[in-house]
């Protein structure tokens, strides 16, 4: 189990093996998948820091290809395009 030192805000900036000094801003780590987490002292649980908009942002941001990505597909399409160029032109003769 990994614990969490924790800003007065609830914000992770620490990770810490152990809790053996019952540090009350070291928290036992949380189960579930969260971009941003935060922990709620009052409800004593952690939530996602990030709202939805957030979220979606970094999800369509990784959605979109690389520069590189993008040149590798436009490199593949003309050559596609190159040999079927090549197979009219030799082929019509």
């Amino acid at each position: 189990m990994q614990y969490f030192r924790v800003n007065e805000l609830g914000k992770p900036i620490d990770v810490l093996e152990s809790n053996e000094d019952k540090d009350p801003m070291v928290l036992e780590g949380w189960t579930d998948s969260f971009y941003d987490p935060m922990y709620d002292f009052e409800n004593e649980t952690w939530f996602e820091g990030m709202s939805e908009e957030e979220i979606d942002l970094i999800k369509n941001t990784q959605q979109q290809p690389s520069e590189l990505e993008t040149i590798k597909q436009e490199s593949q399409l003309n050559a596609m395009a190159i040999m079927e160029l090549t197979e009219l032109l030799l082929g019509g003769m």
